[in-house]
């Protein structure tokens, strides 16, 4: 007489699983903590912050972290603003809506006053 033996499946092995755009962004952003440290995010976040400023979105950055400064210091956060920068940007976009050869594509005229733009 035969005896069979049974034996039990071997479950198939999950295939692996890859990392999540999330996931990933958090794994880097641990291996940077832990190789640079907290000082390096703290620079990266003045920068950040000063170019934020710089490019005209203060009063937007202002609105959003106001709780939190006044939460910390205890007071109302003051915009400070660049006034040469403001006048310098102000001047390059009046010269380039003004001024120069045209952009339209439609457009032949010579570089002088762009006549399609504000009628």
């Amino acid at each position: 007489m035969v005896t069979q033996v049974h034996s039990t499946p071997t479950p198939a092995m999950p295939a692996p699983r890859t990392l999540t755009p999330q996931e990933r962004g958090r794994l880097g952003g641990q291996a940077t903590l832990a190789l640079y440290g907290r000082a390096h995010y703290s620079r990266i976040g003045a920068v950040g912050f000063k170019h934020a400023i710089d490019a005209g979105y203060g009063a937007y950055l202002l609105e959003k972290l106001a709780p939190t400064y006044r939460a910390k210091f205890g007071k109302d956060p003051v915009l400070g603003r660049n006034k040469a920068g403001d006048t310098a940007r102000a001047a390059a976009r009046t010269a380039i809506l003004t001024l120069g050869v045209c952009g339209w594509p439609a457009c032949t005229a010579p570089a002088t006053q762009r006549h399609h733009v504000d009628g």
